[in-house]
């Protein structure tokens, strides 16, 4: 905001895109590198960001996981919190993958397979196949989630974690350069605007930072009181 009170809300945007870019980047290096202390800080800043856009019941959440990891559950489960949330089941360097993403693209190669099925398998068949597990597990994967289905487990991690596989990004950032260069998009220009979103702000200010410190302290009591059943 310029001395006048004008605002600049393309470059608001730049810079907000910007951060978000950046702050993924490190989040997806944390992960593949199965970090648990830079995660345990990224929890840390969600959970501002979380009081902020009052998404109150993962507010919870997280008070209640970084909590935990600082003191309040035993050793052995803090460790587990910390060290033990991600997986990597190609077993290389730089390969883990968080356990939701790998929840989420299990749940996607098990559709891609029913979709390859062309629909001929019955409700009874897919009801079985989810309850299957071992040697019987191994043979169903080998059967329907190699080859053809184009959303397999083991292609999708690949792409996800192989960066000698990942797409080449020179050719694109230098196309970027040259065509945006000339719209100085990191320059205060008072009045700028993209057409469909033009009074972009991106606040970074905690709202209401003294609710959200009685917050943590009633969350802290109510743990202290059900310690006894949550131990």
């Amino acid at each position: 905001m310029g001395a006048g009170g004008e605002e600049d809300f393309l470059l608001n945007y730049t810079k907000a895109v910007l951060w978000e870019g950046l702050n993924h980047l490190a989040r997806r290096d944390a992960i593949r590198e199965g970090d648990g202390d830079a995660m345990t800080d990224f929890w840390r800043t969600d959970m501002v960001l979380l009081w902020s856009r009052k998404h109150l019941q993962l507010f919870n959440s997280s008070h209640q996981l970084i909590t935990g990891i600082e003191g309040f559950y035993p050793e052995r489960v803090r460790q587990d919190m910390k060290w033990n949330r991600v997986l990597n089941l190609q077993g290389t360097s730089g390969g883990n993958v968080s356990l939701d993403l790998l929840t989420e693209l299990m749940i996607n190669e098990f559709k891609g397979g029913i979709e390859f099925g062309k629909g001929s398998f019955t409700s009874q068949q897919v009801e079985q196949s989810a309850r299957l597990a071992g040697d019987q597990a191994k043979h169903l994967d080998r059967l329907f989630f190699t080859g053809g289905n184009p959303l397999n487990l083991s292609s999708c991690l690949h792409r996800l974690t192989n960066s000698s596989s990942s797409c080449k990004r020179a050719a694109d950032v230098s196309r970027f350069v040259d065509e945006f260069k000339k719209d100085e998009l990191f320059s205060f220009k008072p009045g700028r605007k993209h057409p469909g979103f033009e009074k972009f702000i991106y606040p970074q200010r905690v709202r209401n930072p003294k609710k959200m410190g009685r917050s943590v302290r009633t969350l802290s009591e109510e743990l202290d009181r059900r310690r006894d059943n949550i131990l």
